[in-house]
């Protein structure tokens, strides 16, 4: 027996299709707050590039020592006070 799916998946519009008309006055990229977690650890990104980056943006800059997979398995509170 076939399952049917939820009623959420068969919309025809999705939400908020009215924004597909809208006009953008000015981007949000400039008044809209943003916030930037370093990680000291980075070896992808080095920490030096991740800190021009966000000031570059304005951004609100929080630091954190350790890898970025050493944050998303075990340390949740950094992501969460950003």
């Amino acid at each position: 027996m076939r399952r049917r799916p939820p009623s959420w998946l068969t919309l025809k519009f999705p939400w908020g299709v009215e924004a597909l008309s809208g006009t953008i006055s000015q981007a949000g990229l400039r008044t809209k707050p943003s916030w930037y977690l370093v990680v000291t650890d980075d070896k992808m990104i080095p920490p030096l590039a991740q800190r021009f980056m966000s000031s570059a943006r304005g951004s609100t800059v929080v630091e954190v020592a350790g890898s970025p997979r050493d944050l998303c398995v075990a340390a949740k509170r950094p992501y969460s006070n950003v």
